[in-house]
């Protein structure tokens, strides 16, 4: 690649790019498909024998360029959704579980008490019955 006497510019031109997506646990992380690098003609006996592994080698750069961007990608995606996580499960750890056990609680105070309160009300209603049941039956003596 020193020899600057042997032209190898044009020698390989990206053609098509194919990027997917792919979901995961809700980020929508970008992929990389089929990538298309087309080699230019060249005569193979006017340049050097190692012009051939250049252009091998050129491709397979291109490639894993293309592969490290997209993985940067997906690395900075992932970090930001590991940050929104976070704080969801620090909303819920630290905010909405003690919020929802304090409710809870107060709940169940309030269902003792009304049943509480039911079973004082039954035990009047059946005094009260049982009173006039016995007045009733004083009466018919």
């Amino acid at each position: 690649l020193a020899n600057e006497q042997v032209p190898l510019d044009g020698l390989i031109t990206l053609q098509n790019v194919e990027r997917g997506s792919q979901n995961l646990s809700g980020t929508i992380l970008p992929t990389l498909g089929d990538v298309e690098i087309e080699t230019a003609p060249y005569s193979r006996l006017a340049r050097p024998h190692w012009v051939d592994p250049v252009v091998k080698a050129l491709k397979e750069l291109v490639t894993f360029n293309l592969r490290r961007d997209v993985a940067r990608e997906r690395l900075d995606l992932l970090i930001e959704a590991e940050a929104v996580i976070s704080r969801r499960v620090n909303l819920f750890e630290k905010v909405l579980i003690p919020q929802a056990e304090k409710n809870i609680k107060k709940i169940r105070m309030a269902l003792a008490d009304a049943e509480r309160d039911a079973v004082v009300r039954a035990k009047i209603s059946k005094r009260k019955t049982a009173a006039r049941a016995a007045e009733e039956r004083m009466a018919e003596l």
